[in-house]
């Protein structure tokens, strides 16, 4: 059976801030908005407000994979994961549910994850907590480093831009 005849299930892999979700926005566009985005961090979001606790990471993940399974039986076209995907033992789950479902497999990496060095990334992280808590973006008590990195990632790449200096490509 050919890719055009079988659903597809797109993973998305990038750090955190490097705009998979734009990308999956963009990405279900070209199906007319007719399948499903699934994130990890929906699990975390109540009434509105990202409610992020590392401890309940797992579980997140979990209830992610559940919700992509149930929409894998049900044939939906497609399905894209927007997580961070950055170690294989992460897609795995997906990609076994893809394949038993007869999905077509297509990974694809955010553009903009290696756009800032490690240092960068670090300073990003240090003030974020601070401003959401000020804005009131986010609940006392909030695990700060998923977060931190998305502010600090866009941060470095504004900094780049100014400067009209070349992003970083690995």
């Amino acid at each position: 059976m050919s890719r055009r005849n079988r659903p597809h299930l797109y993973l998305l892999r990038g750090l955190p801030g490097s705009r998979k979700t734009k990308l999956a926005w963009k990405i279900m566009r070209k199906y007319h908005h007719s399948g499903v985005i699934l994130s990890t961090d929906d699990y975390f979001i109540d009434n509105g407000f990202m409610d992020f606790d590392f401890r309940e990471l797992n579980v997140a993940h979990q209830w992610n994979r559940e919700r992509a399974c149930k929409a894998m039986e049900e044939g939906i076209h497609p399905i894209i994961i927007d997580n961070t995907n950055m170690r294989r033992c992460e897609m795995k789950p997906y990609v076994q549910m893809g394949l038993d479902n007869r999905y077509f497999i297509i990974l694809r990496t955010a553009p903009d994850t290696w756009r800032c060095t490690v240092e960068e990334l670090h300073e990003w992280c240090y003030d974020i907590a601070t401003e959401l808590a000020s804005a009131g973006l986010v609940q006392p008590g909030t695990n700060w480093r998923h977060f931190e990195a998305k502010r600090r990632i866009r941060s470095a790449q504004e900094r780049q831009l100014a400067n009209n200096r070349p992003t970083r490509e690995h």
